[in-house]
């Protein structure tokens, strides 16, 4: 696992030799991916080396001489000192970007009084009726600040931003939007986009291709002979919970094209498309959820971009990011597991293989189904072991349905794997499945 998030560290080989502190990497990027000395250097998880100096991308130094036999091409782990994870680094820049998010306030309020006023105001926080506040108190309301220009009991006839209010609202200097929009990002450490993204797609159905990049931005081109639609991925959204879509570009319409996230199975009285290139809203009932693209018959597209993005609305930054894990997700530790071959199990509703490696667990199909799909229902097919199950939940779509039809698949923390499909599905047919996800 190579992201500085998490603890284990191991790209590339090693070449040691016994009695010497100095290790040779092959295809390693130890500079690049930000080791750090004090970083913890282990070849069987049990004899651990401080490093004491990262020399270059396939260089390091441990504090002792290598006590192990002398090998080329080792499998290595680096265990990161926490001073040096991603976590702590963005608490870091979080921390310097709130003091320069209070600093900006300070700023504004002196120049709001003048050189000779305070520099401080009382901070009374979020406004309600039936206070008194004094001149001066600092409130929020409706996602703003405002002071009180004077004391007084607070009422719905004087609420901030109110005709003839007893409030002015505060405002901020140009630099202060940009810093509020760099918290929220690091804060959420590129977790902000949370529709799921496999890679690169490139597909044409219909007259129309649909080409995703790596950063999961769409392109699409072409005349659509029919109604086309494209699938992104499927994901879990919790319930009751807002969230906003963006990324359709201008100019859409339901009757053109429309980027949309519905509900799954779906009911056309509760859809959720933004076909405007602005941003839509909405409460979330929860459960399975899927996102696409929808070109209509007719419709011409010429290079459109789409750039999918859902996110928690109480995120108020809209610059488009791709998908990323959650803090909770990069800071799980891995399962010390040892690595396993290739496991066959024929006897299952769907044969499998499945196997782990660098705490991964990988899941191939070995054969067709020995009994039929339910329509619309979860079906368990596949009864992983404890040591290769899932922490939570992991949605994905079958990759190789019977054609035209949609087919959800779940891996539970409880080790099974199931699947849903749109229409019933009788046995003997091949369903493909290659799948991986951490334990």
């Amino acid at each position: 696992m190579d992201s500085a998030g998490i603890p284990w560290y191991s790209t590339g080989t090693v070449n040691l030799t016994q009695g010497s502190s100095n290790v040779a990497g092959v295809g390693t990027n130890w500079v690049n991916a930000g080791l750090k000395v004090g970083d913890i250097f282990t070849i069987d998880k049990s004899r651990l080396y401080q490093i004491t100096a990262i020399n270059s991308n396939t260089s390091l130094s441990l504090q002792e001489a290598y006590q192990g036999a002398t090998g080329t091409a080792q499998v290595y782990f680096v265990i990161r000192n926490f001073a040096g994870t991603m976590q702590a680094q963005i608490a870091a820049q979080v921390s310097e970007l709130v003091n320069k998010y209070e600093s900006y306030i300070d700023t504004e309020l002196k120049q709001i009084t003048g050189p000779a006023g305070p520099t401080s105001f009382p901070y009374r926080g979020t406004w309600a009726t039936g206070r008194s506040y004094n001149g001066l108190d600092v409130v929020q309301y409706g996602n703003q600040l405002y002071m009180a220009l004077y004391g007084h009991t607070s009422t719905s006839a004087n609420a901030p931003g109110a005709t003839g209010t007893a409030w002015t609202q505060l405002t901020f200097d140009a630099s202060f939007p940009a810093t509020e929009a760099a918290i929220s990002v690091l804060a959420n450490s590129g977790a902000k986009n949370i529709i799921p993204n496999n890679g690169p797609i490139s597909e044409t159905t219909n007259g129309v291709s649909f080409v995703k990049d790596s950063s999961g931005v769409v392109t699409v081109h072409g005349t659509a002979t029919s109604n086309v639609v494209f699938r992104l991925d499927a994901f879990e959204l919790a319930q009751g919970e807002k969230y906003i879509l963006s990324g359709c570009p201008p100019n859409g319409s339901v009757d053109k094209f429309i980027l949309f996230c519905r509900q799954e199975p779906y009911s056309s009285a509760n859809p959720r498309f933004d076909d405007t290139g602005n941003t839509i809203t909405f409460t979330s009932a929860g459960g399975m959820h899927i996102a696409g693209i929808l070109v209509t018959a007719g419709t011409t597209m010429n290079n459109s971009t789409f750039r999918p993005m859902l996110r928690n609305a109480n995120i108020r930054d809209s610059t488009y990011v791709p998908f990323g894990k959650t803090n909770s997700q990069l800071t799980e530790i891995t399962r010390d597991i040892g690595d396993t071959g290739w496991i066959t199990d024929l006897d299952a509703t769907l044969p499998y293989s499945y196997r782990k490696k660098n705490g991964i667990t990988y899941v191939i199909n070995a054969g067709e189904l020995k009994q039929g799909f339910n329509a619309n229902v979860y079906n368990n097919v596949i009864l992983l072991p404890p040591e290769y199950r899932p922490k939570v939940p992991i949605y994905f779509l079958s990759p190789s349905a019977p054609a035209n039809i949609l087919c959800f698949g779940r891996v539970s923390p409880d080790g099974y794997i199931a699947f849903r499909p749109s229409v019933d599905i009788p046995a003997g047919t091949g369903i493909a499945l290659n799948i991986s996800f951490p334990v």
